[in-house]
């Protein structure tokens, strides 16, 4: 199975910025991809075609339309970055509907609190995709875990045993257990869905 950015529909507000001379407007489009690593924009849904830009990691670019494998968007540069609108196709993930649109959201959220923290790109994106890893610390294991139905990321249960090595807590969610030592990760089970 092909490795992909996480490149996820977002149901998002209109938005407000306008282009110059625009083909397409933002405001007229509700859905958005969040970008999680660089993703080339192509003339046409084809990898033979020419690059038209780049888009990088957190860029929610508005969706036009959609094929299967391909999404043709709007990407409208930053307020102030003098950089003009401009369209173009992305390859996308092809995946269940619902489970991807549960992903999303939950993806969206952590990338709100990602943005807050000043961790490695490395931990940033492990946190957003919602993967914890040997060494995260607690703040980051909780954003991790941050989903629509657990906003704050918290464990149903936590164990705490002290030990003449140190403190040990074992993390209880509904489909992982992370074992702590010292307040860092030392473990992680996954459980089966």
């Amino acid at each position: 199975m092909r490795a992909w950015p996480l490149l996820a529909l977002l149901l998002a507000a209109g938005g407000t910025q306008q282009a110059t001379q625009p083909k397409y407007e933002a405001r007229d489009y509700g859905i958005a991809y969040i970008v999680t690593a660089p993703t080339t924009v192509r003339a046409s849904a084809s990898v033979a075609t020419k690059e038209v830009g780049t888009l990088r990691r957190f860029d929610l670019p508005r969706v036009i339309e959609a094929k299967t494998g391909w999404a043709h968007v709007l990407v409208v540069p930053p307020e102030g970055s003098g950089g003009s609108d401009y369209d173009g196709w992305i390859q996308v993930p092809t995946t269940d509907a619902k489970d991807h649109l549960a992903d999303v959201l939950d993806a969206a959220l952590r990338i709100v609190k990602v943005k807050k923290q000043t961790w490695t790109t490395s931990v940033q994106d492990d946190v957003v995709m919602g993967r914890v890893r040997p060494g995260f610390t607690k703040e980051q294991t909780r954003v991790a875990h941050v989903t629509i139905q657990n906003m704050g990321g918290e464990p149903l249960s936590i164990t705490t045993n002290e030990t003449a090595a140190g403190v040990r807590e074992e993390w209880l969610y509904p489909r992982q257990v992370v074992r702590f030592a010292d307040a860092k990760v030392v473990e992680i089970a996954n459980k089966e869905k």
